[in-house]
């Protein structure tokens, strides 16, 4: 599995969140976002495109 990040959706008011998502590719992780988006009464929003993998095979900090 791989881990991605996601920052160009919004939920309230327009504001911009982020999200972590765990999925083997960034299809199927803008998928799950989506089903999650969906269950807290959202548009589903988040694309394929705008999912980025997170490096874990080191450490670092990353602002979103």
């Amino acid at each position: 599995m791989k881990t991605w990040t996601n920052n160009k959706f919004s939920v309230h008011w327009g504001e911009p969140e982020a999200a972590v998502v765990v999925a083997e590719d960034r299809e199927r992780a803008a998928e799950l976002l989506n089903i999650a988006l969906v269950r807290i009464d959202m548009e589903p929003r988040a694309m394929a495109e705008d999912m980025v993998q997170v490096d874990t095979q080191q450490e670092y900090v990353t602002f979103c």
